[in-house]
């Protein structure tokens, strides 16, 4: 069993691992930088590392323009190569059980349009949770391409 982190997006609901999750903060405007993808919205600084801000709205080519509230919250991550990186999510949800042996496979599903972001599909009270692969989404090659 494995423990996600489930928080929502658009009125969606996705998770992350909780051994991906570092930190859970309230929203604070992040620096912006020069010449950066559109979904990078800034750094902050988290106890005393710069991290990349990324707007999953953005990120998702989501056609919702975000609006930041006091229920917005950052999600820092850390990468399998060791990267911090602070996600922006609308709220968050519940912590959960799962079993990630049991997650659908989306992968042959051609109507699915960012799926080689996920992980699959945990069905976690009677709910479906996107479970998002941190790694595949912040590989430099991903971003790159963008």
């Amino acid at each position: 069993m494995s423990e996600l982190i489930i928080f929502t997006l658009s009125e969606e609901f996705y998770g992350i691992e909780v051994t991906k999750v570092r930190e859970i903060k309230t929203y604070e405007t992040p620096t912006p930088l020069p010449n950066t993808q559109p979904f990078v919205q800034g750094v902050i600084n988290i106890r005393g590392e710069i991290v990349p801000v990324i707007d999953l709205h953005r990120r998702f080519d989501s056609s919702i323009t975000p609006l930041y509230t006091d229920t917005t919250l950052i999600i820092t991550t850390k990468t399998s190569d060791g990267r911090m990186v602070a996600i922006i999510v609308d709220a968050i949800d519940a912590l959960a059980n799962f079993n990630p042996h049991t997650l659908i496979d989306l992968s042959n599903d051609a109507l699915f349009i960012n799926r080689k972001f996920l992980q699959g599909v945990a069905d976690i009270d009677h709910r479906h949770v996107l479970v998002i692969d941190i790694d595949t989404l912040f590989s430099f090659e991903e971003i790159n391409s963008y």
